[in-house]
């Protein structure tokens, strides 16, 4: 099993908002003493092992934005979503690098679809972002951005979520957490 970026506990959401804060510095042996003896395999799981493939009928025609940057749907299921981006020119900033909106938009995006899923192909539910936390952590090595959310809480009216952008080799390059409402329309 592999230490991943996006925490889960059995325990209180308190402990994975503290575990996202601090999986950068390894810092376990705080959170341990603080929320009672959970070891950090606890703490993790295998997103591959979790992840629902992209049921083919709940597949979408790109909207304008996801044609203009490139990015698909590549899982998505109750409480989760994938999106996979390749790294291309246009996508960079002045460095050279892809650019922060990119990986706002990517976690924005990816959010909003891990609490939308219905799993019916003819009621699609939509989202609106409330609130958007971006952090950048560091630069990509590979070629391809991979955009994993998870719903984590709410109710019938909204939900949170959080997410995580890594590359094709496993580097952690941002992640994010929102607030969204459900919108009353559908596609």
């Amino acid at each position: 099993m592999s230490c991943c970026e996006d925490c889960l506990s059995a325990r209180a959401n308190d402990f994975r908002f503290f575990a996202n804060l601090l999986h950068p510095l390894h810092r376990w042996d705080w959170l341990w003493q603080r929320f009672g003896g959970v070891s950090e395999s606890e703490l993790c799981y295998d997103t591959a092992m979790t992840m629902t493939p992209l049921d083919p009928r709940l597949d979408e025609s790109p909207y304008a934005l996801q044609r203009h940057l490139g990015f698909h749907l590549t899982h998505w299921g109750a409480d989760h979503a994938r999106l996979e981006l390749p790294i291309e020119h246009y996508h960079a900033n002045r460095a050279g690098l892809p650019h922060g909106g990119v990986y706002a938009t990517l976690l924005d995006t990816v959010m909003g679809y891990a609490g939308s899923y219905t799993g019916d192909p003819a009621h699609k539910r939509l989202a609106l972002t409330l609130s958007l936390t971006t952090n950048f952590l560091s630069r990509p090595k590979g070629k391809l951005l991979i955009a994993e959310g998870h719903k984590v809480g709410g109710g019938a009216s909204t939900f949170f979520a959080e997410g995580t952008i890594t590359d094709d080799t496993g580097e952690v390059i941002a992640r994010g957490s929102g607030a969204f409402k459900y919108r009353k329309t559908t596609l």
